[in-house]
């Protein structure tokens, strides 16, 4: 125990329980650090650094049946706040239930245990679902959360259809650990400045037939001359190039040398340097937001809002044609496309959530499509403003 620091944060009344019975049994625990938080008014993550918590030193995180009787978003929540909190390679020990078991759907002792759970005033909230591929399941669910899965046991894959219960072991990714959204985008930025021109030169044409039919989805839609946005247009080519043929495009990249380029080449155009975040334009501005392969750059704790202000500048019956993630991935590069000190980074839900977080918008989806790249890929998606939104 003198080798080791030990942080145990919980309930003030469930600490106490936890005191008593060491105390009882006659175990030392003068080393153990507790922390008492109020979850619902307090912050356990400045409660933790208050108490002289180190995030600089790896460290062992252990969540025990605990996400059963949270919603899904607050065990995302969680396990994301403590990859932020710790250096690399540091250790996040969770146990998860299937989705069937928390609803009580499993089998008979499932529905007693559950019953006997609802009796005490916890009632299940979150499982996993494992009926088809229980492993990757639940590395999918800890990848989301920048989380990469180490170790994995599950129980009860004789007993019944699928696993009720499993115990993971999952290491916090390096580009992940500790890193605020600043530097996230800071890493991106420099790497777009540096990996310009490998990126794309200034007359690359093999991928053009591609951004060819995604912009003709909207000249049909949209009369010629309108006001169109390109979030995260890059050096202009192709696709700000091809929407300045038949409209009024603003293009936006924070990246100087992307934006420095993209004067040169579209001078049809004008553009703008600045993150994304911090645009301010007046509502209704725009007869369409278009955005390739941008959003997966930008730190997912920013991906609702930012959906949230394009709707809100676009025109009525305006158009949001956008490529997010197929699958949620969370990753780095330290050498991107074989640029030395070319890094960069990826951060994205899959295409489910983002068609729910485009949909609650006031969008609506009117098709989306799979862009095959490498193992897997990207998905294309437009979506409409009502007229009355």
């Amino acid at each position: 125990g003198k080798k080791v620091k030990v942080f145990e944060l919980d309930q003030v009344n469930t600490l106490n329980v936890k005191v008593e019975t060491l105390k009882k049994a006659g175990i030392k625990h003068d080393w153990i650090t507790y922390i008492p938080v109020d979850y619902a008014n307090e912050s356990w993550v400045e409660k933790l650094l208050g108490a002289g918590f180190d995030k600089t030193r790896k460290t062992l995180f252990l969540w025990q049946s605990v996400s059963l009787y949270l919603e899904a978003d607050i065990v995302k929540e969680t396990l994301r706040k403590m990859a932020d909190l710790c250096v690399d390679g540091s250790i996040i020990a969770q146990d998860f239930y299937s989705k069937a078991f928390a609803l009580g759907e499993y089998s008979k002792t499932a529905k007693r245990f559950m019953g006997i759970i609802e009796k005490m005033g916890e009632p299940s909230k979150f499982g996993i679902d494992m009926s088809d591929d229980p492993r990757e399941a639940v590395e999918s669910f800890l990848r989301e959360c920048g989380l990469k899965m180490t170790n994995y046991i599950q129980f009860g894959e004789k007993l019944d259809i699928e696993p009720f219960y499993c115990i993971v072991e999952a290491e916090v990714r390096p580009h992940k650990a500790g890193m605020t959204i600043t530097e996230q985008k800071e890493i991106v930025r420099k790497g777009y400045d540096k990996l310009s021109y490998a990126y794309r030169s200034d007359n690359a044409t093999d991928d053009e037939g591609f951004y060819t039919e995604w912009v003709n989805c909207l000249k049909d839609k949209i009369a010629a001359g309108s006001p169109v946005l390109d979030l995260g247009c890059g050096c202009g080519l192709p696709a700000t190039k091809l929407l300045s043929e038949f409209f009024k495009v603003t293009g936006v990249d924070f990246s100087e040398v992307q934006i420095e380029r993209a004067r040169k080449l579209v001078p049809a155009a004008e553009f703008i340097c600045s993150d994304i975040a911090d645009l301010q334009f007046s509502n209704c501005s725009f007869a369409a937001v278009v955005s390739f392969y941008t959003i997966i750059h930008i730190p997912l704790d920013e991906h609702r809002e930012i959906l949230m202000r394009i709707a809100d500048w676009l025109s009525p019956n305006g158009y949001l044609l956008i490529i997010v993630g197929h699958e949620a991935w969370t990753g780095s590069e330290n050498k991107y496309l074989g640029v030395e000190g070319g890094e960069m980074m990826w951060s994205h839900e899959g295409a489910e959530t983002y068609t729910q977080w485009i949909s609650e918008t006031g969008l609506r989806i009117l098709w989306t499509r799979f862009i095959p790249e490498g193992e897997s890929g990207h998905t294309l998606v437009l979506a409409r403003k009502s007229i009355n939104k």
